[in-house]
């Protein structure tokens, strides 16, 4: 009777730990993180910077935790769970050396023996991590994006080519290859996170950006970072951008393009297409509606032109007019 009683408080004991363990995960935060109940918690606090502040013992960074889960800066993807106070979080660096860190900027940070990526952290090289430019750094191991050491063939001849805080576009260059930041699934959180890619079968020597959006070299067009098959590479080229247009236009010799990566219109002459103003474009062959999207097929091309900067338009017949989201038109006698 008494085994049956050990063996029974000790299946409990184990059922209760279990249960603990698992409110322990999805409801508490982990070690590194500290809910804002307290509401004077931030007023005692000194900024280090935008985002880190210390007590002249522990550093925090400060998360507002929006639940996107894209790219966490904490080892807990519930570290907020449960706060009231709008998902303000203050993440504490463990083991930090008080008396040598540094702030090197909004996500970087270090002291004398480790190097930080928000809260976490990262396994480079303190002496000799330096920050390059926003997101980029660099130590004696090689070439930092994000966090993350990036799969640089030539670190030596390493470059920033491009950098943008429109959409946070990032390209670079070695001599060997063309690199681009993308959007890419980690599995740390099981979220997202930019990341810095090689463009396959780029060529350094001919690859140029041509905006956020695009660029380009002898062999490709790029969207985003990825292969545009879909475009002509010796004859592509932009055509208009925010804020003359509500997105960035580019064309080849065969079709326009959006920046959404699609394909407009497969009736229009790329060629011979052109942006008017924010309302109208035109190839030699139709005219066509930006607004709406639409090609007019009654409008005569070579007599078109605009009267003013509200959407009126003409052709040698009639009176052209963009409202309510449609074009309408006038007999002009």
């Amino acid at each position: 009777m008494d085994c049956v009683f050990i063996i029974a408080k000790y299946v409990a004991l184990q059922i209760t730990n279990f249960a603990a363990f698992l409110f322990s995960i999805y409801t508490f935060p982990k070690a590194d993180a500290w809910w804002n109940f307290d509401t004077d918690f931030d007023s005692k606090l000194i900024p280090l910077s935008t985002h880190h502040y210390t007590n002249k013992k522990d550093v925090f960074y400060h998360f507002l935790d929006d639940g996107n889960f894209y790219d966490y800066p904490t080892i807990s993807s519930h570290v907020s769970r449960g706060n009231k106070i709008g998902g303000n979080c203050f993440l504490r660096l463990n083991n930090v050396d008080y008396e040598s860190f540094k702030v090197l900027n909004y996500i970087y940070a270090k002291d004398k023996d480790q190097v930080f990526f928000f809260s976490q952290k990262i396994e480079a090289d303190a002496d000799s991590f330096e920050v390059i430019d926003q997101l980029f750094a660099k130590d004696k191991n090689g070439i930092w994006y994000n966090g993350r050491i990036a799969k640089i063939e030539s670190p030596s001849t390493f470059e920033i080519i491009y950098t943008s805080e429109r959409n946070e576009t990032h390209y670079a260059k070695d001599q060997y290859n063309d690199y681009a930041s993308s959007t890419a699934k980690i599995d740390q959180y099981s979220g997202y996170a930019e990341l810095l890619l090689v463009l396959k079968n780029s060529d350094p020597n001919t690859f140029k950006v041509i905006n956020d959006v695009w660029a380009k070299d002898k062999n490709n067009v790029y969207w985003f970072g990825k292969i545009y098959k879909k475009a002509d590479a010796a004859t592509f080229e932009k055509i208009s951008e925010p804020p003359l247009t509500s997105f960035d236009y580019a064309k080849d010799k065969n079709n326009v393009y959006i920046a959404n990566g699609q394909t407009i219109k497969k009736a229009l002459h790329g060629a011979s297409f052109e942006i008017l103003d924010k309302f109208w474009a035109k190839d030699n062959f139709v005219v066509y509606c930006l607004s709406n999207k639409s090609i007019i097929k009654t409008i005569d091309v070579e007599t078109f032109k605009i009267i003013d900067n509200n959407g009126k338009a003409e052709d040698k017949d009639y009176i052209y007019e963009y409202k309510n989201n449609k074009v309408t038109k006038r007999k002009k006698y």
